[in-house]
């Protein structure tokens, strides 16, 4: 019974749709011209611009500094964060009541911030 309904399934859309992939029209279409490209200028390109980020020596020279040995974990992220803003750049450094620290009670607690 299922190889009849196969066949007179595979009759059917043999009868309605077109073989191996083409399309049967009444009439032969014209490809319609591509539209004119314009280049389009936007000025100054980002790309131009040179990478606005702290060489390796620099960030070699603010981690290793000597005036960091012997301080505790908060104060040399507190000396971080100063020794970059200084310079231009953003340091995301913690500190005791920053904003992290109820995302993470929530976690660890499974309430929902």
């Amino acid at each position: 019974m299922r190889d009849r309904i196969l066949r007179v399934l595979r009759w059917a859309l043999r009868l309605l749709l077109p073989a191996h992939g083409e399309h049967r029209t009444t009439a032969p279409t014209t490809p319609e011209p591509a539209p004119e490209l314009v280049p389009v200028t936007l000025g100054i390109s980002v790309w131009r611009k040179p990478w606005r980020t702290p060489s390796s020596a620099e960030a070699r020279e603010i981690f290793r500094s000597p005036e960091v040995w012997g301080r505790t974990p908060e104060q040399r992220d507190h000396w971080f964060a100063t020794a970059w803003a200084e310079r231009g750049y953003d340091y995301p450094h913690r500190y005791k009541g920053d904003q992290f620290e109820q995302y993470e009670r929530a976690r660890r607690t499974g309430d929902s911030a």
